[in-house]
């Protein structure tokens, strides 16, 4: 038995030890300027639905465009991006709550141009979000022109009670917790901060430089950049 085995080691070694293909990295990517165009800033507001069901955006980093109801178990929100053109998966962040406890569901709708890209997570206390079960989690999958699927729109059961959720795509430090946390760094003699610029809107661009050389071979590090990106803040 044994002259059989070891060709069929022999081949299986051989073919195990082979090199995959090597990534050739990124390629080209579009450049979609947006400086020139108009932002649109959401009304901050609390939705109310009627039977004690109540939504609002009115929180930092908070996305919520509109929202109504369905029926007695089913909302649908309805979620845009600040601009056009624009990455098309648009963050969200909102809150929910109601006079009585009970299960809810919520549809994730992007009008435009937008789709459902990130999985929800749900708070009811504290700064970190966990992941929503995935049993109460339903995409909605559409085939597009070019072969791909992309969700068109998503349903989340949760239940909604007088202590108010947080339903988020990502957990998040708003700005005055970011603001905290600069102020903290910028106790040590060995930090400064530079205004390198404003907003589209006029807000404060800032650098924290830490160290006194002007070497121009300096590490630097971007956090917050866009919303969903909070991990690279936390570490």
């Amino acid at each position: 038995m044994m002259k059989y085995l070891a060709p069929t080691l022999l081949i299986f070694l051989i073919l195990s030890c082979k090199s995959p293909q090597q990534w050739t990295g990124q390629g080209p990517i579009e450049v979609v300027p947006t400086e020139d165009q108009l932002i649109e800033n959401q009304p901050y507001q609390d939705f109310d639905l009627g039977d004690g069901l109540f939504l609002s955006n009115k929180m930092e980093g908070g996305r919520l465009n509109d929202a109504r109801r369905i029926n007695d178990t089913l909302v649908e929100v309805q979620i845009l991006p600040e601009n056009q053109p624009i990455n098309s998966s648009p963050w969200y962040a909102f809150k929910v709550w109601s006079e009585e406890e009970k299960p809810m569901w919520i549809r994730l709708t992007y009008p435009t141009t937008g789709f459902h890209r990130y999985y929800p997570k749900i708070n009811k206390r504290g700064l970190f979000y966990k992941k929503l079960d995935s049993a109460a989690f339903h995409p909605h999958p559409k085939l597009m022109e070019d072969g791909t699927e992309r969700i068109e729109f998503a349903e989340a059961k949760v239940w909604v009670s007088p202590d108010t959720l947080w339903i988020s795509a990502q957990d998040f430090a708003g700005t005055g917790y970011v603001d905290r946390w600069k102020d903290e760094i910028l106790e040590h003699d060995f930090v400064e901060s530079i205004n390198i610029g404003s907003s589209k809107e006029g807000r404060p661009l800032e650098v924290l430089k830490i160290g006194n050389a002007d070497d121009q071979k300096m590490l630097m590090a971007i956090s917050l950049q866009h919303p969903p990106e909070i991990p690279d803040f936390w570490l």
